[in-house]
């Protein structure tokens, strides 16, 4: 039954981006970003379903009327410019048979941008895309979160199976990344339903953040958190709010996850944290020897 309702959403979105071009870049953010396939268990799980709508996308782009000059902006260049390097490291990287599956990988990411750039011509279509990549994290960071208080914080959250962020580290970031883009939401848009929808998703995804388990992922919180306050118009309401939170938080976390956030202060004496500055080093020093080409994607294999 997903593979069907999952086959008609995608007809239906290739229609749309056909009438008009610029919905395929959301149409891009959602397979991408979601990966919607990967909640399915048929035909769709294994269909190029990336391939088909960037295919559609591109055909609407080549048709499209309103379109405007890349723009012409340094950091575009360097970004373009930067994947010039990435194909030089791979051509001379030490592990070949995954660098170049990484670089496939890489320039998915590359190419739709070049329809982000001409074809999200104004404010509303920008505020639509930033929703877009809000949702399509957003639910999957949702769910983690409910799953995290129905269990009372006693299990690890993780992302999707098959997806950028199925490990617990990278599911924990990719949700605390979203937050920002959430809250832009909230700010913008005029609908007090959805205003409302915003408020409660927040805080369901740093539970989802703090049930992943993850150091890293509390140490990006910290910042964010700070971050946050920081930027925000009513400092006097959200400090409180977030402390109210920290403190509920502290009340039901279980004791296992005090005592793994706890490595953090005796780092050298965890296998784990120690062999990846073991493997920062390895790659500070490769890097010093091999400065244009370095090692490539994956190298630290």
């Amino acid at each position: 039954m997903r593979d069907l309702v999952l086959f008609a959403l995608m007809l239906v979105a290739c229609g749309y981006t056909l009438a008009r071009p610029w919905i395929g870049v959301l149409m891009l953010a959602v397979v991408s970003f979601l990966s919607p396939q990967m909640f399915t268990y048929g035909f769709m799980r294994t269909s190029p379903i990336y391939f088909v709508a960037f295919g559609v996308a591109f055909a609407a782009f080549l048709f499209a009327r309103e379109r405007r000059a890349i723009p012409s902006d340094w950091r575009v260049v360097t970004f373009y410019l930067l994947w010039t390097w990435y194909l030089v490291t791979t051509l001379d990287s030490v592990m070949p048979q995954y660098a170049w599956i990484k670089l496939e990988e890489v320039s998915k990411i590359y190419l739709p941008l070049i329809f982000t750039l001409i074809l999200i011509t104004n404010r509303e279509r920008l505020l639509a895309l930033i929703a877009t990549i809000a949702v399509s994290i957003g639910l999957v960071a949702v769910k983690g979160g409910m799953f995290a208080i129905s269990k009372g914080f006693s299990h690890r959250v993780w992302g999707p199976d098959g997806t950028m962020y199925g490990g617990n580290n990278e599911f924990a970031i990719a949700t605390l990344m979203v937050i920002p883009l959430l809250l832009l939401w909230q700010r913008e848009t005029t609908s007090a339903r959805i205003r409302l929808a915003l408020m409660g998703a927040v805080p369901l995804c740093f539970a989802s953040a703090l049930c992943s388990w993850s150091r890293g992922a509390l140490l990006a919180m910290t910042a964010l958190v700070a971050l946050l306050i920081l930027h925000s118009q009513r400092k006097w309401l959200a400090a409180p709010l977030i402390g109210i939170g920290a403190v509920l938080a502290a009340g039901v976390l279980p004791a296992e996850w005090f005592g793994r956030m706890h490595t953090l202060e005796t780092y050298d004496e965890d296998a784990s944290a120690m062999g990846r500055i073991t493997t920062w080093t390895d790659g500070i020093n490769y890097a010093f020897a091999n400065p244009i080409t370095g090692a490539g994607f994956d190298g630290w294999l």
